[in-house]
């Protein structure tokens, strides 16, 4: 079975609506508290956690208050949820349950 996507002559394909900022934003909400809650719990500072994830003390604090850069909530990659798991905080704490 294929999937097709619907098309006319003059307009481009159509894809299932995409999340926005609005959709994302208690996810992002929830992610930051979790990430705080978890960094507090294992005496860390933004900094000592950014550094033992890899990744720069502003993306640490940029997920922990669900902002990013041009007024925008954060959407953090995938890679940087790893980076954050694998340094000692486990993915099913990070994640919302919904």
């Amino acid at each position: 079975m294929t999937h097709e996507t619907e098309r006319t002559e003059d307009t481009a394909p159509t894809h299932p609506s995409s999340p926005t900022d609005s959709d994302w934003s208690p996810y992002g909400a929830d992610l930051g508290r979790r990430v705080q809650a978890l960094r507090r719990e294992r005496g860390l500072s933004q900094t000592q956690l950014a550094e033992r994830a890899g990744l720069h003390r502003n993306q640490v604090s940029n997920i922990e208050r669900n902002t990013s850069s041009g007024d925008r909530c954060s959407d953090p990659h995938l890679s940087t949820l790893y980076r954050l798991a694998a340094s000692g905080v486990p993915p099913e704490r990070l994640l919302p349950q919904r």
